[in-house]
């Protein structure tokens, strides 16, 4: 304060004050340094930490000292010899000091914070970290985590979708959008990828998680940063993201051997995938997609979802996605798809798979899941396709609810169809998929997202669970090895106990059972409380790829299996639920499939 206060009449008379302006510096340099010292002690600035100082500090900061500058002014006019009697303060005097006190405080404050954030031994290895979010969280995260504690990280830059490529943020560049996530981070060789808002939808948050796993690098975020902010706390560690530590297993990887088999089985080919726009559906996309084959025909009647899909395609840099909005259970859309593509493989992941749904509208799941299947499979057959893969699930083994027996059904549909044929055709099972969409895990993240209560139906309820990307891999691979009529099973490990997989997504997301509390809602129509990947008279073998089996199936009646199929057929275009139900309960042998109450409202 003595300085600036001095400076001040060094900067307004350009060299020393002269004469009497010396003498009335030597008792206003010392008036005003205290005044201001009293005035910014008594409002409470001092008592703030240098070493965290932000933007509210300095405009604290500015706001007392124009307070102090504009009495001096006012004492100036109303009072000028009260200060000094030799002769008025200058103004221009009074207006420099204020500049050169606000400058002088604001400088050391920001020397205090840069030496604390730059203390500590340097990091032999820093972690190079690209922040995905660029507003006042992505800021803090920048700030934190090259600061003090948290050195070790290299911060590369930002991708935000609402600031333009090239900005400055806190002095660190925005080097694209989010969807460029993939080619930023091996431009700049990060090591992870931070999404700094916490507070971001299980939507966004797959939607991340996916895109690091793309691009081969580990997922992070900045835990409760919010509050971290209203509380002027440090930067705690990031928290890794990775649906695979839910899995309670190593994920599955790559078998090298058959994966060379699937580059060669789909290089130069046209492929068509059903469902592509749904969760299975679209991963086969994105990673048949880097297997450089001729064309990948993307079937699906969702408009939104295939839409998605198209544009995600398209962004890898090659013509070769071909979108067609169609319905699998309308024979002429696929005649007039696979006459347009003549695909070589077609992967079926189209299906309705939503147990409660399916209780509801069994003749829908018929159509769908049954009568869409054949008529694809026939399709097929008729264009000569080389290779068929449809994707099942655990609950087509002894179904107890009318998605597990349409998926039975369109198994023996496959394999009846397959013999007399040239297309090889296999189904390939699995249970739950970890991010799936209507998954446990995006119910079970919104519930955590809403602060609870976490539904579990019963306290000893399991399923078998993959991550999307571990499935598909896998579905490729039996693609690429099949000799037609296998039923391929993921090897799944031992299957998790939901209760478990609840209380790991509230401590994942840095809460407790006090915070988020678990409720019982008993099962529902149609659930078993633990599934199976096969029957006991199914007898599996080992497959040459790594996580995957191969069991033995039963020979099939096709006629049987065929006249099946017509009378669901007529009873399902009829809305004739109940005969639907007793007719998948007699093919299936499961009684227990019965017309059953529709679900109580909730109050």
């Amino acid at each position: 304060m003595l300085i600036g206060a001095l400076f001040a009449y060094f900067a307004r008379f350009e060299a020393a004050p002269p004469g009497v302006y010396a003498s009335q510096a030597m008792l206003v340099v010392p008036l005003l340094a205290t005044l201001r010292v009293l005035v910014l002690h008594s409002a409470g600035v001092y008592r703030r930490s240098w070493r965290h100082t932000g933007l509210e500090d300095a405009i604290q900061l500015g706001l007392f000292h124009a307070v102090v500058s504009a009495v001096l002014v006012l004492i100036r006019f109303t009072a000028p010899h009260l200060l000094v009697d030799i002769t008025p303060v200058p103004l221009s005097v009074i207006g420099i000091e204020g500049l050169f006190a606000l400058g002088g405080g604001a400088a050391a404050r920001a020397i205090a914070r840069r030496v604390h954030e730059r203390g500590g031994p340097p990091a032999a290895a820093p972690r190079r970290a690209l922040l995905v979010g660029a507003g006042r969280e992505g800021c803090y995260a920048a700030r934190g985590l090259t600061a003090g504690s948290t050195r070790g990280y290299q911060v590369v830059g930002f991708l935000d979708d609402d600031v333009g490529r090239g900005a400055l943020v806190g002095g660190i560049e925005v080097l694209g959008s989010t969807a460029e996530l993939a080619e930023v981070a091996h431009r700049t060789r990060a090591d992870l990828a931070v999404l700094t808002d916490a507070g971001s939808s299980a939507r966004v948050l797959q939607d991340f998680m996916a895109r690091c796993k793309d691009a081969g690098i580990s997922a992070h975020a900045i835990p409760a940063l919010p509050d971290l902010l209203s509380r002027g706390a440090s930067l705690p560690r990031t928290q890794p993201l990775d649906l695979s530590e839910l899995l309670g297993r190593d994920e599955v990887g790559f078998c090298p051997h058959s994966w060379g088999r699937v580059v060669n089985a789909t290089r130069g080919l046209r492929v068509l995938v059903t469902g592509a726009g749904g969760s299975i559906g679209s991963e086969l996309c994105r990673q048949l997609a880097e297997l450089q084959p001729e064309r990948i025909v993307l079937v699906d009647n969702s408009e939104n979802n295939l839409f998605d899909i198209d544009n995600e395609i398209r962004r890898v840099g090659r013509d070769i996605g071909v979108a067609r909005l169609a319905d699998i259970r309308r024979r002429d859309d696929l005649e007039r798809v696979f006459a347009e593509h003549r695909p070589h493989i077609v992967f079926h992941a189209a299906a309705f798979k939503h147990v409660p749904m399916m209780e509801r509208h069994p003749s829908a799941g018929v159509l769908n899941n049954v009568v869409g299947t054949a008529a694809l499979v026939e399709v097929a057959r008729r264009h000569r396709v080389e290779r068929l893969v449809m994707i099942s699930t655990d609950k087509a083994v002894r179904p107890t609810n009318v998605m597990g027996a349409t998926k039975q059904v369109a198994e023996k549909v496959v394999h009846a169809t397959d013999g007399g044929s040239s297309t090889r055709a296999c189904v390939v099972r699995f249970g739950n998929v970890l991010g799936s969409r209507g998954s446990v895990f995006h119910t079970f993240a919104a519930q955590i997202d809403r602060g609870g209560p976490v539904t579990v139906t019963h306290p000893d309820v399991t399923r078998f669970f993959m991550t999307i990307p571990e499935a598909v891999r896998l579905v490729l691979q039996a693609m690429a090895v099949s000799r037609g009529g296998e039923v391929f099973l993921l090897e799944m490990g031992e299957p998790v106990r939901i209760l478990d997989l609840a209380k790991q997504m509230i401590e994942l997301s840095g809460g407790s059972a006090q915070d988020v509390p678990i409720v019982f809602s008993g099962l529902r129509p149609g659930e078993k409380l633990h599934e199976e990947l096969l029957y006991e008279h199914e007898v599996t073998r080992p497959c040459e790829v790594d996580g995957l089996r191969v069991a033995a199936c039963a020979p099939i009646d096709t006629a049987s299996v065929l006249r099946t199929v017509r009378q669901l057929e007529d009873a399902a275009t009829g809305g004739d639920d109940l005969e639907v139900r007793e007719l998948l309960a007699t093919f299936t042998g499961c009684s227990v499939i019965s017309h059953r109450a529709p679900l109580k409202k909730v109050h």
